[in-house]
């Protein structure tokens, strides 16, 4: 299981797909995602806000159903949701190269 918890709104916005592409292949059955996605109480030595990354759910689902297969979305505040999916199916060739079905 890949718990990824109040974590990716800290994620600089032109990382983030490697970000999830990395956690999704570490997903061996089952990633639990939880997003806050309004601003943080602190904020960064530069001004910015700690959450640098503030996307309503409709940016973040799109990301993760393409990697994902989604069984579950929970809104749980104003600010924040999560989200319980599963591995897509993956296919091995005989040298151990993983295909995404």
């Amino acid at each position: 299981m890949v718990c990824c918890i109040d974590v990716l709104e800290h994620i600089e916005p032109d990382l983030l797909d490697n970000v999830l592409d990395h956690l999704c292949s570490l997903t061996e059955i089952v990633a639990f995602l939880t997003i806050h996605t309004g601003p943080a109480a602190k904020f960064l030595p530069d001004g910015r806000n700690a959450h640098i990354n503030q996307q309503p759910m409709s940016y973040w689902l799109p990301k993760i159903w393409s990697r994902w297969d989604v069984q579950t979305v929970q809104v749980t505040g104003e600010h924040a949701f999560y989200v319980i999916a599963y591995q897509k199916p993956r296919l091995e060739l005989p040298d151990g190269q993983k295909l995404v079905a």
